[in-house]
């Protein structure tokens, strides 16, 4: 039984995660036959280090470390190390976060997920992610028609933006001949404005053409098609 009371201690300050290194003992714990938790108790407060030991005192404080399991000192740390975030807060950063410009559909439908995550929208989530998704799309021929057909779902209305998506850069690769991987480059790097440039003989300035960030074509993103 000796190698389970051997494991590296917590190191906080390199950047380790305090949930990610109790979720490594738990296993260290299962490949060592560890069951007991007064046992799991000792390994831990053994193994992690004097500093992270000196601040489980504290941090359990008027408790005294063998007054508690070892389930109610981890949890105590894991409240420490990551407090619950403010739900208002979370819920105001996703329902602010619209779909930025040539960001791709499935990138935009990630990100919702990611930043419902803590908002604590229950059995309702569904229903808030589709009305976040089909408001905060940026094309808007596609939103009216979410709009107008009333989607039942998220994952529908989802299916239908990515169809609309793929069809459309389809349609500029059969135009232009560009592979859709090069189209979706070209939409994910910033737009730089292009140098002016002096006509010849008129002595007045006039713009090179600049690519369209849509399409990659060479006019104005205005007056593009697609």
């Amino acid at each position: 039984m000796t190698g389970a009371n051997h494991f590296e201690p917590f190191a906080p300050q390199k950047g380790a995660s305090w949930s990610l290194y109790i979720e490594r003992l738990n296993f260290h714990f299962e490949a060592h036959d560890v069951k007991d938790d007064a046992k799991k108790r000792g390994i831990l407060l053994s193994v992690c280090g004097n500093s992270t030991y000196a601040l489980i005192q504290s941090v359990i404080r008027p408790k005294l470390p063998n007054e508690l399991s070892y389930e109610q000192i981890t949890t105590a740390m894991k409240q420490y190390f990551n407090p619950e975030p403010s739900e208002i807060v979370e819920r105001f950063r996703f329902y602010k976060r619209d779909q930025r410009p040539n960001e791709s559909i499935s990138d935009f439908v990630a990100e919702l997920r990611r930043l419902s995550e803590h908002c604590n929208f229950g059995n309702g989530v569904d229903t808030v992610l589709r009305d976040r998704f089909v408001c905060g799309i940026s094309d808007e021929e596609l939103q009216r028609r979410l709009l107008a057909e009333q989607v039942a779902t998220f994952d529908a209305a989802v299916k239908e933006a990515l169809a609309t998506e793929t069809a459309r850069l389809e349609s500029i690769e059969i135009r232009t001949g560009q592979a859709i991987s090069d189209i979706q480059q070209i939409r994910t790097k910033p737009h730089k404005r292009k140098p002016r440039e002096k006509e010849t003989g008129s002595g007045q300035e006039t713009e090179r053409p600049t690519g369209c960030h849509r399409c990659g074509g060479q006019h104005d993103a205005r007056t593009c098609q697609m």
